[in-house]
Order: structure tokens, then sequence, then C-alpha cells
């Protein structure tokens, strides 16, 4: 038996779409699968195996000392929950990403940020892009255009962990999202949105399949085994060369949107790679 876990607190419709393609690509290959709210899941008897489509990293780990085979792990989860740990993950691999600083770890009274700003601003130019470390949806990115913007979006992330980045103009409204099961590409699309340099579904971007080149590929397939993933959305951007960066690695990616435009069954893939570990 195993659990699809998933937050109590979101109860979006295309979350249950996602859902209802994970419990169907379960059932056809034999498998039971449940779904189990974060809130529940610690009150019942522990499955052989969960799927984490929640970011509750505590949770996670309780049910891995509980013996529970979790996909993705908690420790993967965790490093791409946090754009702050994906960071330093993807360079220690060699990962191709754009230029990034972390914000520092600070405490009140705040009365550093104008060095720090102006250090950020030498290192990265402007318009650089500012990221809350946790958040999803291109929520929470911003495009920082001057020092005093800069100081407005520092100032106002109170404790939370953030990263600067350069900004890739040559990428302005258009990334790539690669779905990766294991070390396989499962499926791809270009993302472009005319009125936004994000390019997020979420945002209002649009969607058409994706044959990414051996260089996007492989970038992409590094990023996976930095973070740990058994599988996941891989966000790149391409810089005026046509270079592959890393721009996110999504643990909890959404996939309703890739099958629709690619045909691809992304959740028949994820779980035949859970049966394969399982059995």
């Amino acid at each position: 038996m195993g659990w699809l876990v998933h937050n109590a607190w979101l109860n979006w419709p295309v979350f249950d779409r996602q859902f209802g393609l994970l419990e169907d690509a379960a059932r056809a290959r034999g498998l039971t699968l449940d779904r189990v709210t974060n809130a529940h899941a610690q009150l019942a008897d522990a499955p052989s195996f969960a799927l984490a489509f929640d970011k509750d990293v505590a949770l996670l780990r309780l049910l891995e000392a509980r013996g529970t085979r979790v996909f993705n792990s908690a420790a993967a989860v965790e490093t791409c929950d946090s754009k702050a740990l994906t960071y330093p993950a993807l360079l220690a691999a060699g990962v191709p990403q754009p230029d990034t600083l972390l914000v520092p770890l600070r405490f009140a009274p705040q009365t550093a940020w104008g060095k720090y700003a102006d250090a950020a601003i030498d290192t990265l130019g402007l318009p650089l892009v500012a990221k809350r470390a946790r958040s999803s949806w291109g929520a929470g990115v911003e495009l920082v255009e001057s020092r005093a913007g800069l100081l407005d979006f520092l100032c106002g992330l109170g404790t939370e962990d953030a990263v600067l980045q350069r900004f890739i103009a040559a990428a302005t409204g258009t990334d790539a999202r690669l779905y990766f099961v294991g070390d396989d590409l499962v499926a791809a699309m270009i993302r472009r949105s005319s009125g936004d340099f994000r390019a997020n579904i979420a945002a209002g971007g649009t969607a058409e399949a994706f044959a990414p080149d051996a260089a996007t590929i492989a970038a992409a397939r590094g990023a996976m085994g930095a973070t740990g993933l058994d599988f996941g959305g891989i966000d790149v951007l391409f810089d005026a060369d046509g270079a592959p960066l890393i721009c996110e690695v999504n643990s909890n990616a959404q996939f309703v949107a890739l099958t629709e435009t690619t045909g691809v069954d992304v959740a028949g893939a994820i779980l035949d790679h859970v049966a394969a570990r399982i059995n």
C-alpha cells in the first residue's frame, strides 16, 4: 500500500487532476495509492511507500524514520524547496546556472542592507532578479531595476531567506521545463509570456512541446543528480549564445499542463519508476 501525500490546506482543481492521473497510473500497475493529507499522515500506520506531493519536510522525515520509502526523499524536497539550498547544491556539482548571491542571515536592527545592496549590484548588475527562497508558480520573484527597489525587496523579507540572480535578458518571458524520472527525460515544453519576464503558466504563460538539445538535457540531468530527485521538473533559461542555465529545480512540479501539451504519460513514468524500486 502507498500514499499520495498532499497538503490539507491546498485544494486546487489542478492538484485534483494531477492526483487523479497518478491514482489511475497506480491502478494500472496493480498498486494501491491512497490520498493522505499532511494533517493526518502521522496519525495512521505508515505505508510501505509514499509519493510526496507536499513540501512538509518534517513529516516526510517522520515517514522515512517509520520505514516508508518516500519519493522524492525528504532531503531532496528540502533542497529543492529552498532556492538558497538549491544554488550551492548545483554549484558543487558544476551545473550551469545564472550568477547568484545568497541573501545573508541577519538580525535586528537590520542596518547593513546598504553595503550589501551595493555589493550585489556591483556583482550582478541591474536589473537583477530577486527571489524569495520558498516560492512557487512565479510568486515571490521580482525584477529589480534600481537600488531603491532592491532595498525595498530586502527590507520586506523579514526573516525569509532569498537569493539574487543576474538577469538573463535573452531569456525574458521564455524558459523550458524538462521533466525527468530518474535519469530519463520524459517530456519537455517551452513556456512563453508576452507581458512578464517570468514564463510560468500559472502567471499567464503559454506552452508548446519542445525537443531540447544534448547540452540542455545534460545540464538538467545534472540538476536532478545534484538534488537527489527521483522525479521532477527542471526549469532552464537560455543565454544570448543559446547556452542552458538552470533556473529552478522543482520536486513537486505540476505536470498536467506538460501532459496536455506533449501527450506524454508523465504519471505513468513516475509510477513505473516507483514500482521498480519497491518490488
